[in-house]
């Protein structure tokens, strides 16, 4: 397999042309944040772009641009193009319409777009020969964010769905990784897919929170030339298995005593540099241990487009890109914070064909939230606080979790899945 490799640097020159994902400034710049491309081009005629941002999300349209872009220089399709972010939270804040202040960092913008499109340039001008390999890994460093908890309201008591450790909910707890070697089993390159919020790091200084930090270690291990990419898995309802106790200062006594009981245990955040070092090390030290080749054998990729309903009948369109890089290996992209069940169900039907997979959220846009229809009939932030911030009208329909996996079918049988 041939493969170009690039990383470019895209922070911003000034830091007060930026906003953060609460629509405030940031106080600094903590650590750079970067774009890093893989183009799989086995031949003449075939070639694939994987490109990750250290950014929290980009919109369909901005998606779109970039492609366009591409695709009149190089004459390569949207279908060959997936563009991902890592949704680290404590990177910039680019789309007004996701802002709660219809706010964006407009000036980086520019910046931004040059810096992609002379990466993805640099990526297809590198030809490097390689071989693909891969393991996957069982960790317990992510958890499921949503639980019920006993709550008292206006001196009601309810039981709501909250963002806490569930330690009994369902995740994909996988850390998937390619690795590209040279012929002498020196690693190249390397895609890890994991899934967990990037929530560690204050949201006041500007990084690339765990995921940046995870590939800058590998980067620093493996040599300048050694390029690393993180592909945010589906998060939408896991974070970081790191949680503390809640701290009761200044509250009742009878607060006290019911948070004890009944709500005693939160998620850690604003974590220093270390504490979110040593969590990235914990995730890094089973990698490269068995390894399996792939073998190559044709790389094909299609783009599903599907519109999904609100339960007031507007339409929302989910974009599902899947690429197979080898007869036993694909990665599926979809453009949302997808929840963990449905990567779940993805590698069981999968796995059920002898094929592994990487699944992939916030890739070529956003939609917002995609619950599984448990959790739609559940509520709580993602099912429906958060559709004000996607500018959704109301939650989807019940038969959203069904038409998800159809297209998801759909998009396996177009390449002979």
């Amino acid at each position: 397999m041939i493969v170009g490799l690039s990383k470019v640097d895209i922070s911003p020159k000034n830091i007060g042309d930026v906003i953060s994902l609460n629509d405030k400034k940031f106080d600094k710049l903590k650590t750079e944040i970067f774009v890093r491309c893989i183009c799989f081009q086995p031949n003449k005629d075939e070639k694939f772009l994987v490109l990750s941002l250290d950014l929290v999300w980009i919109d369909n349209s901005f998606s779109d641009y970039i492609k366009d872009k591409v695709i009149k220089k190089y004459g390569i399709k949207s279908h060959q193009i997936a563009i991902c972010c890592t949704h680290a939270h404590s990177s910039p804040q680019i789309i007004s319409n996701f802002s709660k202040n219809k706010i964006s960092s407009k000036n980086f913008q520019k910046h931004l777009v040059n810096k992609i499109l002379y990466c993805i340039q640099e990526s297809i001008n590198s030809k490097i020969e390689c071989n693909l390999e891969f393991e996957t890994l069982k960790t317990n460093l992510n958890i499921n964010r949503r639980k019920k908890i006993l709550s008292v309201k206006n001196k009601k008591l309810s039981i709501v769905v909250a963002n806490r450790p569930n330690k009994s909910g369902v995740v994909d707890s996988d850390i998937c990784h390619m690795v590209l070697t040279n012929k002498y089993k020196k690693p190249l390159a390397s895609i890890i897919n994991f899934a967990a919020h990037p929530t560690l790091a204050k949201m006041s200084h500007i990084s690339g929170d765990y995921p940046s930090l995870m590939i800058k270690n590998l980067e620093r291990i493996y040599g300048d030339t050694y390029i690393g990419v993180f592909l945010q898995g589906f998060c939408g309802n896991v974070k970081p298995n790191i949680s503390q106790k809640q701290q009761h200062l200044n509250l009742s006594l009878s607060r006290r005593l019911f948070l004890r009981f009944f709500d005693n245990e939160i998620f850690s955040k604003d974590l220093s540099h270390s504490e979110i070092q040593r969590y990235t090390v914990r995730l890094l030290n089973p990698l490269f241990g068995q390894t399996k080749k792939l073998n190559y054998d044709g790389l094909t990729s299609i783009i599903v487009k599907r519109d999904i309903y609100s339960m007031k009948g507007t339409a929302y369109t989910i974009i599902i890109q899947v690429v197979k890089l080898a007869k036993n290996f694909v990665i599926v992209f979809i453009n949302a914070e997808i929840f963990t069940e449905y990567s779940i169900w993805i590698k069981e039907y999968l796995k059920n064909l002898g094929i592994f997979s990487m699944n992939v959220a916030y890739s070529n846009g956003m939609i917002g939230y995609l619950p599984t229809y448990k959790a739609s009939c559940q509520g709580g932030y993602e099912v429906l606080t958060s559709l004000k911030r996607f500018c959704i009208d109301s939650p989807f329909s019940h038969d959203t979790e069904i038409k998800i996996k159809d297209s998801l079918i759909d998009a396996f049988s177009h390449l002979d899945i």
